[in-house]
């Protein structure tokens, strides 16, 4: 495992445990917008199941090619119609390059897909990102239970400075937000 690989286990594991996550191994994980998915041994290792989606068909057809044993689908974010509700224990949305108002549509469907009391993990480079991924987690209905500067966070490596936890819980008024009544 390379030393960003590393580097990136022992932040979750903090984290993890730090929220009380256990038994990880029973947990299901979609990785969203994986990209190259990097993290991928990382999150096979931890969780076993891990199912990574991005719209860019090369760069899942490339982690395809490692043979890992997850699944890696071309899909975009904003639009998850294909996965069934409260499917996933744990979400990583990892330095989503967030711009425009695809990232609100993208947060929510994660709350979606999310299962009730699921995690949402989400991290960013840079504050200004941080600080509209942390709105956008919040609108989307997850509960907060983190969000600050990431103290396993590297320069030279330059990512998850900041990091947000969230977790599904239905509060007053989500049927009114979900549904109009």
């Amino acid at each position: 495992m390379k030393k960003e690989g590393v580097r990136f286990k022992l932040m979750l594991e903090y984290f993890l445990n730090k929220i009380g996550l256990k038994d990880l191994k029973k947990l299901s994980v979609l990785d969203v917008a994986c990209g190259r998915c990097n993290e991928a041994e990382v999150l096979i290792e931890l969780f076993g199941k891990v199912r990574g989606i991005d719209n860019n068909p090369k760069k899942i057809k490339r982690i395809k090619g490692k043979n890992l044993n997850a699944r890696f689908g071309v899909i975009d974010a904003s639009n998850l119609s294909n996965i069934s509700d409260h499917k996933f224990n744990f979400v990583l949305v990892r330095h989503p390059n967030i711009f425009g108002d695809k990232w609100k549509k993208i947060y929510e469907e994660c709350f979606r897909v999310t299962k009730e009391k699921g995690i949402l993990i989400s991290t960013f480079y840079h504050e200004e990102e941080y600080l509209l991924g942390k709105k956008l987690i919040k609108n989307a209905s997850y509960d907060i239970k983190f969000a600050k500067e990431n103290k396993f966070y590297l320069k030279s490596f330059g990512f998850d400075k900041y990091v947000i936890i969230a977790k599904k819980v239905y509060k007053r008024g989500w049927l009114k937000k979900l549904f109009g009544i």
